[in-house]
């Protein structure tokens, strides 16, 4: 995988397909390139973004990262 990071977003070259990230899914990548538990990372969100409108962190950062695992972005450890 290639990645290019442009501003706050990324993109990931993969062999088979092009994936954009928006800022917040380029910091979630960032920060969990390392075993991270997902209320560590929530916190650490929210530090750098603030809270989301209309859900709590932890459902908001759960939700961003079912779609990176879902598009092989990130894995569960």
């Amino acid at each position: 995988m290639r990645q290019l990071v442009r501003d706050d977003d990324a993109l990931l070259l993969y062999p088979e397909e092009l994936i954009r990230l928006s800022g917040l899914g380029t910091a979630i990548a960032e920060i969990a390139a390392a075993p991270i538990s997902v209320d560590d990372l929530s916190d650490e969100l929210v530090e750098r973004f603030g809270n989301p409108e209309g859900s709590s962190s932890k459902h908001a950062t759960q939700a961003v990262i079912d779609e990176l695992v879902e598009r092989g972005v990130l894995e569960i450890l």
